[in-house]
């Protein structure tokens, strides 16, 4: 019984023994698997490493070149700004000095027609605008009684003309006291002349005395120097005509254009005068179509209607 004791203990022993060098083994295996799978592992980390760095190498390059476009659009940006606001200024300039330089022709084209006017004092070979005979080298103008004014512009300006003072002709101090007088206008009643067919006979259009003095200007040839001052005149009158029909009163009128207030105060009342004469004629041929329509004639048959047919056209 001893004996077979002990064997069991034997080959407990021995079985022992033998699980333990087969855990050995398996460990010894395992060791060598796990050794280079360790080895790949390594690799890859590295390989990650260098991968991450790379990849923020490049977006550090790539964040600086977008940085450096974006210093440079915003570069451009402002020069084309700076360029605008040069290209606004100088076009605000360039019309200022446009402006200025209109002013300034304005003002020279101005001083340079009345510097080519003569002086107001009146030689031998002129005479007073209110008599009836004239002589023949006189160019009909508009004279101002400058002489009998020492206060006005338009004596001071050209007292020192170069013109011989040989005669001077009293002239009335305004046109009140003048010997042209202006009967006040009355509506007359329309006698116009009409045809069979009703129509009205057109009649010779009414010429006032600026225009009879346009007409007298044109049937003589004046000299070079009448010529350049009744030019300039005309000119200096027709801007006055002008403004006065603009509703500008008379002593604007006479500041901005260098006249004397009583030629400004005539040029008014002719062309008061013409106004009221335009006026008067429509007036007249309204009364007188509206007369002919009134009285027609049922017996002129189609020639009424032909009449009645052109009126509407």
């Amino acid at each position: 019984m001893e004996h077979f004791e002990i064997i069991k203990m034997t080959i407990d022993i021995l079985l022992v023994m033998a699980v333990m060098g087969l855990a050995l083994c398996f460990a010894k295996s395992s060791s060598k698997g796990l050794d280079k799978q360790a080895g790949k592992i390594i690799e890859l980390a590295g390989m990650l490493k260098n991968l991450v760095k790379q990849a923020d190498s490049s977006g550090r390059s790539l964040n600086d070149q977008l940085l450096k476009r974006r210093s440079e659009m915003e570069k451009l940006l402002y020069e084309i700004e700076s360029v605008e606001s040069r290209i606004n200024n100088s076009i605000t300039s360039a019309e200022e000095q446009r402006s200025l330089l209109e002013i300034q022709a304005e003002k020279s084209k101005a001083q340079v027609s009345f510097s080519d006017r003569p002086s107001p004092s009146r030689g031998s070979d002129y005479d007073s605008p209110y008599s009836d005979e004239r002589p023949g080298n006189y160019s009909v103008a508009y004279d101002s009684p400058a002489s009998l004014n020492p206060h006005n512009s338009y004596s001071s300006a050209y007292s020192n003309s170069s013109i011989p003072q040989t005669q001077r002709v009293a002239e009335p101090a305004s046109f009140n006291n003048s010997s042209y007088s202006y009967a006040p206008i009355t509506k007359a009643k329309s006698h116009s002349s009409t045809n069979i067919y009703g129509e009205v006979l057109e009649e010779p259009s009414r010429q006032t005395a600026y225009g009879l003095n346009k007409q007298l200007e044109k049937t003589r040839e004046p000299s070079k120097y009448e010529r350049g001052f009744s030019e300039s005149m005309q000119e200096i009158y027709e801007v006055a005509e002008n403004l006065l029909n603009a509703g500008m009163d008379i002593r604007s009128v006479a500041a901005r254009t260098k006249l004397p207030a009583s030629e400004v105060q005539m040029l008014a009342r002719m062309v008061k005068q013409e106004s009221e004469s335009r006026h008067q004629e429509v007036e007249e041929r309204e009364e007188v179509v509206n007369s002919s329509q009134a009285e027609h004639d049922p017996r002129l048959g189609v020639l009424g209607g032909m009449r009645r047919l052109r009126q509407t056209l």
